[in-house]
């Protein structure tokens, strides 16, 4: 019995080591407290407002963001806490006052929304034109 202990942890070390030593590119799902803190605070990065499910559009999004190894946080307004739906089962955006489009990447500069991109605008490659998007926004304000 020791010695399958001592394989599973050996086993384990290096998953534990390369979890620890990767960034996390992509999206990443946020609550409207993980989005309001973000601007709360003075930080800089992507924000992405939607209202789809595991569209094409989502595909190219996560895609992009992959490519330039770049991180977005990813508020869906139908489950506010990022996980649950909404127990109204409606859209809500909370932040409207400050991102009020879905479907939309916003990059924030110190608590600050400073550009956007709508994803609906620009349908014929969108991975592309996204990506030089981020590449244009990281460049210019980082």
């Amino acid at each position: 019995m020791k010695t399958i202990k001592r394989i599973l942890v050996i086993c384990s070390i290096p998953f534990l080591l390369g979890a620890c030593s990767t960034e996390e590119y992509g999206l990443l799902d946020a609550s409207t407290e993980d989005i309001q803190e973000m601007l709360d605070s003075n930080q800089t990065g992507f924000v992405l407002i939607k209202d789809e499910e595991e569209s094409q559009l989502l595909r190219h999004v996560e895609k992009a963001f992959l490519e330039k190894e770049k991180t977005a946080m990813q508020f869906d307004v139908f489950r506010n806490d990022a996980s649950n739906e909404n127990k109204d089962g409606l859209s809500n955006n909370p932040l409207r006052h400050n991102m009020p489009n879905v479907n939309t990447v916003y990059y924030i500069n110190n608590g600050n929304v400073i550009e956007e991109y709508d994803l609906e605008s620009s349908l014929d490659n969108q991975q592309e034109s996204l990506e030089k998007f981020i590449e244009f926004v990281g460049d210019s304000y980082e």
